[in-house]
């Protein structure tokens, strides 16, 4: 398949990867039966920011 456009979002102004972010820890959390506590929620985002700087 060939395609005619390929967008890049490297900025969350098509895609909100917080959100995504956010959502995918928080159905993570509710299928191994866990709470996802703001704290541990802030330490996943500033290791997951820090691996993509």
């Amino acid at each position: 398949m060939k395609y005619s456009t390929l967008l890049f979002d490297v900025d969350d102004t098509l895609l909100n990867f917080q959100a995504a972010e956010h959502a995918a820890m928080k159905k993570l959390f509710e299928s191994i039966g866990q709470p996802l506590t703001p704290a541990v929620y802030q330490d996943y985002h500033q290791l997951n920011e820090s691996l993509w700087q």
